[in-house]
This record gives structure tokens, C-alpha cells and sequence, in this order.
């Protein structure tokens, strides 16, 4: 149980953080400013989700087979979807479109994040 104790703070810290910034700084109208804008949130989000993905894999001993990793997947997208419902209820709006586009990019994040804990951890964990 232990093994899963960073998977679950490091979630804790992106819904705290989701929640404390939902609405502190909104996108700009555009030009250079929105083009950097959605390139950071891309890459917190690439980064935020392939740490989530990764943790979770070390959680389950380093042992991806296609079900696990496809279940995980599922888990992650879940996870997407509530840090989604808290930036609807906090801003008081749906924007289904940016919802989306994130949703898919943590997809993305967590792929990546699989993929390297696949090449990274032992098999079994390490353990015997």
C-alpha cells in the first residue's frame, strides 16, 4: 500500500494546485501571449499526467502488461475528467472544447509517462 502513497500525493497536489489557480490566470486574447500560454499548459499537462502515469506504475511493481497499462489508462483518464469537473464548478463555466483538448493531452502525457516507466523500472519492482 505504501507503493501507492506518491501516486496518491502527487494527485492531491494537481487537484490542490487546479483548484487554487482555477481561475488566477486566464488565457489571453491572443497573439503571442495565447500562443505561449497554451504551450505552458501543454507541457504542465504532457509533464503533470506522464509523472501521475509513471507513479502509478511504480505502484504496481513495474509490471505493464497491455491490461494493466489500458486500465491505467482508464484511471488516468478519470483523473483528467476530475480535474476538469473542478475547473467547471470553480470557474462556474464549461469551455467543452479546452476540456477536451486537455483531456486528450493527458492522455498523451500519460502514455509517454508508461512508455518510460516500462523502459525504466525492473520488472516485478525490483523485488524478489
Amino acid at each position: 500500500m505504501r507503493r501507492y502513497l506518491p501516486a496518491l500525493l502527487w494527485l492531491s497536489a494537481m487537484y490542490t494546485l487546479t483548484a487554487l489557480t482555477a481561475d488566477l490566470n486566464p488565457s489571453p486574447e491572443g497573439g503571442i501571449e495565447l500562443v505561449l500560454y497554451e504551450g505552458r499548459q501543454v507541457t504542465l499537462h504532457l509533464a503533470a499526467y506522464a509523472i501521475q502515469a509513471g507513479l502509478l506504475a511504480f505502484a504496481l511493481n513495474g509490471r505493464l502488461s497491455l491490461t494493466s497499462g489500458v486500465k491505467l489508462m482508464g484511471l488516468i483518464l478519470l483523473i483528467g475528467l476530475g480535474q476538469e469537473t473542478i475547473q467547471a464548478l470553480l470557474r462556474g463555466r464549461v469551455l467543452a472544447g479546452a476540456s477536451a483538448f486537455d483531456l486528450g493531452v493527458d492522455m498523451a502525457g500519460a502514455a509517454v509517462g508508461l512508455w518510460l516507466a516500462g523502459r525504466i523500472l525492473p520488472e516485478g519492482g525490483g523485488r524478489g
